[in-house]
C-alpha cells in the first residue's frame, strides 16, 4: 500500500487516539518507577537504592552488565551491586539504573530494531551531552540526565502504536509514514507518557517543550538544557559533525561562552564515539 493510502489514516488515528487519551501507553515496571523517584528525592542513599534494584533480576543483571562496560572500565570486574556503588558512586549507579530502566521499558519495538537503536543512541547521547551542560553551569547533573534521555520519549511509543495499528487493519508501514508521525507527535505524546509516570513536571516541560523552550511555562534553563544537547546529538550522529554545529542560540539564556560551547562540542564527540548503554 501506498503512503497516502494506507500509512497517513492510521498516523491520523492514532494522533486521534493521542488526543483523546484512548492511545495505550507503556507501564513502567514498579521497580524502575522508585529508581525513578529517587532521582527527585534526597532519602535514596546506596543501600535503598541497591534493595530496590535487587526486586529485579533483570534490571541488576542489565545494571552489572553495564558497570562493567568499556565506558566504566572497572580495573576487576564488578560482580554485586553493593560493589557496583563502592566503585562507581551513587549517582553514576543510578544513572545507570535509569538508562537500564527506561531502554527495557520503552526503546524496544520489536521488528524495528534498527530504528529504536538509533533513536536510543541519541536520546542516550543527549542526555550525556546535558549532563555537560549542567555541570558546567554548576546545576542539578542528574535532572539533566534525565531530561535528556527522556525528551524524545514518545518517538518509541508512536512507533509502537503504528505497529500496532498497522497489524489490526493490515496495513503496510513506510519509513517516510514513521518520521512524519514522530516528528508531529513525539513531543505531546512524550509529555503525556511522563504525566502518566508520575515523573516531576520539570520532565514534563522539557519533554513537551525541547523544540521550543520559550513556550515553556516554567524550568526554561533545563529546556534549554536538552534542546542544545539535542541539537548537538543529532548533529554528531547524524550529520556527522560536518559543518557549523547547532544550537548557539542556547548559550545566552543558560549563561554560556564560546569556549564552553567548543568543549561541550569536544566532550560530544567522546561521548557519541561510545557505545550506548
Amino acid at each position: 500500500m501506498t503512503h497516502s493510502s494506507a500509512s497517513l489514516p492510521l498516523t491520523e488515528e492514532l494522533a486521534r487516539r493521542a488526543e483523546s487519551g484512548s492511545l495505550q501507553l507503556p507501564v513502567l515496571p514498579a521497580v524502575a518507577a522508585e529508581v525513578l523517584s529517587c532521582i527527585d528525592g534526597e532519602d535514596c542513599d546506596a543501600r535503598s537504592l541497591a534493595e530496590l534494584i535487587q526486586k529485579d533480576p533483570s534490571l541488576a543483571a542489565n545494571l552489572l552488565r553495564v558497570a562493567n562496560s568499556a565506558r566504566f572500565a572497572p580495573n576487576e570486574p564488578i560482580v554485586s551491586l553493593t560493589q557496583a556503588i563502592g566503585r562507581l558512586g551513587l549517582a553514576t549507579l543510578r544513572e545507570i539504573a535509569l538508562t537500564v530502566a527506561v531502554k527495557g521499558a520503552v526503546f524496544n519495538v520489536p521488528g524495528h530494531e534498527a530504528y529504536v537503536a538509533k533513536l536510543w543512541r541519541r536520546a542516550h547521547a543527549s542526555g550525556r551531552l546535558a549532563q555537560e551542560v549542567a555541570r558546567t553551569r554548576r546545576s542539578n547533573v542528574e535532572a539533566a540526565f534525565l531530561c535528556g534521555l527522556l525528551h524524545d520519549i514518545g518517538a518509541p511509543v508512536i512507533l509502537q502504536g503504528l505497529v500496532d495499528l498497522a497489524r489490526v487493519n493490515r496495513a503496510t508501514l513506510d519509513a517516510a509514514a514513521i518520521e512524519d508521525a514522530v516528528e508531529a507527535l513525539h513531543s505531546t505524546i512524550g509529555a503525556r507518557l511522563v504525566q502518566d509516570w508520575k515523573l516531576p513536571d520539570w520532565v514534563h516541560e522539557v519533554t513537551l517543550n525541547h523544540h521550543d523552550p520559550q513556550s515553556a511555562s516554567s524550568h526554561q534553563d533545563l529546556v534549554h538544557t536538552v534542546a542544545l544537547s539535542d541539537a548537538l546529538a543529532h548533529w554528531l550522529l547524524e550529520d556527522g559533525g560536518e559543518g557549523d554545529a547547532p544550537g548557539l542560540e542556547h548559550l545566552p539564556p543558560l549563561d554560556l561562552y564560546q569556549d564552553d560551547f567548543d568543549r561541550l562540542c569536544e566532550k560530544g564527540v567522546e561521548i557519541t564515539q561510545e557505545a550506548a548503554v
